[in-house]
């Protein structure tokens, strides 16, 4: 760049005269690019009729390339992102969380869910704590159904989910 102006002001020295060179002189862009064109002698070359087919190609694959592009970006942005919390208390003086529970942040563009796979319950919200509290509530609500249905009387997974939550939740009264 140095070596451009160092030039451009040779040039305005040679037009004005013994005048000082000038660092930016009152000429036009044009007349700039103008000028450093003829200063550094830039012929004006036009591809010959393979090397615009060579050429041509090249950009037809550069716009296949960028509309692949484009198609990944919007596929990845429409996936969730995912994040592993845990939850440690529970918003009830009746239940006492004894071992952290694992739990999933999923964040869409307009909601988040918090999960716990292993129990197949979710809350959701605007922010990840309404969906925590929401899922903390929904624990709750499980927890109580679980308590006060008969063993016997429930399923293969809510069997399964209330031996999980044994030994992470106690009931303290």
């Amino acid at each position: 760049m140095d070596k451009i102006l160092s030039a451009l002001e040779l040039m305005d020295t040679m037009e004005g005269g013994s005048e000082a060179p000038k660092r930016f002189p009152p000429r036009t862009i044009k007349q700039r690019e103008a000028g450093i064109d003829q200063l550094f002698d830039v012929p004006k070359m036009q591809p010959t009729g393979l090397q615009q087919q060579f050429l041509d190609f090249q950009i037809d694959k550069l716009s296949q390339n960028v509309k692949e592009l484009n198609k990944t970006f919007v596929e990845l942005n429409s996936r969730p992102t995912i994040i592993s919390d845990r939850i440690y208390s529970l918003p009830s003086e009746k239940y006492e969380i004894i071992q952290p529970i694992n739990i999933l942040f999923k964040i869409f563009n307009d909601e988040i869910l918090a999960i716990i796979p292993e129990l197949e319950i979710y809350g959701e919200g605007k922010t990840e704590m309404d969906a925590l509290n929401d899922l903390k509530l929904e624990l709750i609500d499980l927890l109580e159904d679980l308590e006060n249905t008969p063993e016997d009387q429930l399923g293969k997974y809510p069997l399964s989910w209330k031996k999980a939550l044994d030994l992470m939740v106690k009931v303290c009264r």
